[in-house]
């Protein structure tokens, strides 16, 4: 069920994604998120990190040398991370232990979605935020198909590598019964009004004197015009 423009003046509120570290891409200031990973990145994604995802694709295909690195970049379906940045597109995941699609029950059209992640070897409390956007497509998701947020306008940001260390998540966001920074378990988690809020203002004092700086004006605006407490 792809939810409609209707909703966009209700609370809006948003939803923050625990994306696994993806440097494919990488170079510029560019932070990653946009291509395969790095030789480097996909070994500790497997082994280091053991990410499930990540050891049953083409990319545990590539470690076992099956396949050649430059054959990675032709599949079909890699992982969401390594087009993030091109599609803007972040879905609910599958719960492999169920055979089932997630779904996303509390996103809405004008609410803004909050990419995060941790570098390789960085502990839980330096996660960052490494791009963001207001969502101006959706679905809750069914049997055949996980949820998604998604954005085709211009209402998206990305930070870069020197950037994203002025956005640590965990100063917009604590646990309800605990002062220790935990993401646990789970691929997404839903923002407050004030806490969405309080992301993107803090995203306009990041792109003070940048190129984005009247976008990122522009994006806190938008919220701030359906925003209700």
């Amino acid at each position: 069920m792809v939810i409609s423009n209707n909703n966009a003046n209700r609370s809006r509120g948003g939803i923050a994604f625990k994306c696994n570290f993806c440097d494919g891409g990488r170079g510029n200031g560019e932070f990653g998120f946009n291509g395969v990973c790095s030789n480097d990145n996909i070994h500790y994604n497997i082994y280091t990190a053991k990410r499930r995802w990540c050891s049953e694709s083409a990319c545990s295909r590539y470690i076992k040398r099956e396949i050649e690195y430059e054959q990675l970049s032709q599949e079909k379906f890699l992982c969401y991370e390594s087009t993030l940045l091109v599609d803007w597109r972040m879905r609910a995941g599958i719960d492999i232990e169920n055979d089932s699609k997630r779904r996303i029950k509390g996103a809405k059209v004008g609410g803004l979605c909050v990419l995060t992640t941790l570098e390789r070897y960085a502990a839980e409390k330096d996660r960052k935020v490494f791009a963001l956007f207001l969502i101006d497509d959706c679905s809750v998701g069914d049997r055949n198909s996980e949820g998604y947020v998604a954005s085709s306008s211009e209402n998206r940001l990305k930070f870069s590598i020197d950037e994203k260390q002025n956005f640590n998540y965990w100063d917009f966001y604590q646990t309800s019964n605990s002062t220790a920074d935990s993401w646990r378990s789970g691929l997404f988690r839903y923002l407050t009004n004030q806490q969405s809020l309080q992301i993107l203002e803090n995203a306009v004092n990041v792109k003070t004197n940048t190129a984005d700086s009247t976008l990122a004006k522009a994006m806190l605006d938008r919220f701030k015009s359906g925003y209700s407490q």
